[in-house]
């Protein structure tokens, strides 16, 4: 018995020996595989019976290579079994101001310049309406053309919300050159006589006031239906016009829309890239401030040009109207586009404000401790748009039936209630509903970023 324990022992000591030996002690890089592998626990990596002492990897025995594969190296930080969840992206004033001009301002004067180009190209539906002047397609060429005039109206209205940087220059010139409504009304005569003259080889376009130009002056080309000219019968320009047939007339003033779309076109483009230059140095970092308060003098535009002057004047709301209404102050009166291009602006205010997919004043707001003044900003302009999409009746039309006190203060009701749907009032509801996003630009607005009202903006005419 005491010879069969020492001969155990003896088959024990060298069975370790052995097996430290494979397991690398001698600091071998070739691990020695046995012809009988021990079995590991698929759970612990440990042998059958044994459990590894705490804060100690198990060794590999090198007996099952799928098992070798699985196990990092002792020297590397095992790898996470799943991916860390990526941190939200900090607000950041500069990235916003870059998302904004990159990814708002720019895309709305690429949309407006091709839209321009378009429309008055030689192949567009401008030019395809002039062709059809006195033959059977007429009808639905100037359908088509009117629709193309719409189209561009639209994107026009888009950058109408950010007069800033190179369209702001020289007074607005080049905005104006665009669209001219911000600046005071239309002459129809001095359209009239650019009609009167598309046949002298002299007559430039360019020499023409910007009243007399732009969107709003094809506008009246293509939708004043009594071809009559608007000049005093001393006029020695438009002499004769209304004399001349009808088909004549239709001709000279297409051929007129076509000069004043051209010119259009350009305008556009030019200030495509007039602010494609300017974005880098309004992006800079030296420039964030000034940038800010460049978006937040934008910003009012939405009180002083769409509140007061686009809704407000017609309607008789504004007290600057010193009549129950102002209806010669409506924009696109002649193709009753007037409440369309109110929706419009505010669709564009809001992805000014929301900053469309990236950072924007939306979550400045937010960034400074203020959620609930960002949604409710957000809310009344979504409540706003909803009104605007929901009238079925025109601003023509509205401010016209408004003519007694009774009539006044059922628009003043609408005004100050824009919740209530029950009003026959639309566009009353809807300036009180412009108003409410207004106020809070005013207070709170300029209050939480920093920013200053812009002079004129100070106080309300309502």
């Amino acid at each position: 018995m005491v010879i069969f324990l020492g001969k155990r022992g003896v088959f024990l000591a060298l069975a370790l020996f052995f097996m430290l030996s494979g397991c690398g002690v001698d600091n071998s890089t070739d691990p020695v595989v046995e012809s009988s592998p021990v079995e590991v626990s698929p759970e612990t990596g440990a042998e059958d019976g044994e459990s590894p002492s705490e804060g100690e990897a198990p060794q590999d025995d090198g007996s099952d290579d799928s098992a070798a594969d699985e196990a990092p190296p002792s020297d590397q930080e095992p790898e996470p079994s799943e991916p860390e969840p990526a941190e939200p992206s900090e607000f950041s004033q500069t990235t916003m101001i870059n998302n904004i001009g990159e990814n708002v301002i720019s895309p709305n004067y690429v949309a407006m310049a091709e839209a321009a180009t378009s429309f008055a190209s030689a192949t567009g539906p401008l030019a395809r309406y002039c062709d059809a002047i006195g033959v059977s397609g007429e009808a639905a060429a100037l359908a088509e053309a009117r629709s193309g005039w719409q189209d561009l109206m639209s994107a026009v209205q888009a950058i109408e919300m950010h007069p800033i940087g190179p369209v702001a220059e020289n007074e607005g010139f080049l905005r104006h050159r665009i669209h001219s409504y911000a600046s005071g009304p239309l002459s129809p005569c001095g359209i009239d006589q650019t009609a009167s003259s598309v046949d002298d080889p002299d007559f430039e376009i360019t020499n023409r006031s910007l009243n007399q130009r732009g969107v709003g002056a094809i506008e009246y080309l293509l939708y004043e239906e009594t071809l009559q000219h608007r000049c005093n019968a001393a006029n020695p320009v438009t002499e004769g016009w209304n004399d001349l047939g009808e088909t004549d007339r239709k001709t000279d003033r297409c051929l007129a829309a076509q000069l004043i779309a051209e010119d259009v076109a350009a305008a556009a483009t030019l200030a495509r890239d007039r602010w494609s230059e300017y974005l880098s140095d309004f992006g800079a970092e030296s420039n964030i401030g000034a940038s800010t308060q460049l978006m937040t003098d934008a910003f009012f535009v939405l009180d002083k040009l769409v509140k007061d002057q686009k809704l407000g004047l017609p309607l008789g709301i504004n007290p600057t109207c010193r009549l129950i209404t102002c209806p010669d102050s409506i924009e696109s009166e002649y193709s009753f586009n007037s409440l369309i291009n109110v929706r419009d602006n505010l669709v564009a205010f809001k992805s000014l404000f929301s900053g469309a997919d990236g950072q924007g004043f939306d979550d400045f707001i937010r960034s400074e401790g203020f959620p609930e003044v960002s949604e409710r900003m957000l809310t009344n302009v979504d409540n706003a748009i909803s009104i605007a999409n929901s009238l079925t009746g025109t601003l023509v039309e509205e401010s016209a039936r408004i003519t007694s006190s009774a009539e006044e203060t059922a628009c003043s009701n609408a005004f100050a209630s824009p919740d209530s749907a029950n009003s026959d009032y639309g566009a009353c509801r809807l300036t009180g509903a412009v108003k409410r996003v207004t106020d809070d630009s005013k207070i709170d607005f300029v209050t939480i970023t920093g920013t200053n009202i812009p002079e004129g903006a100070q106080s309300d005419n309502d």
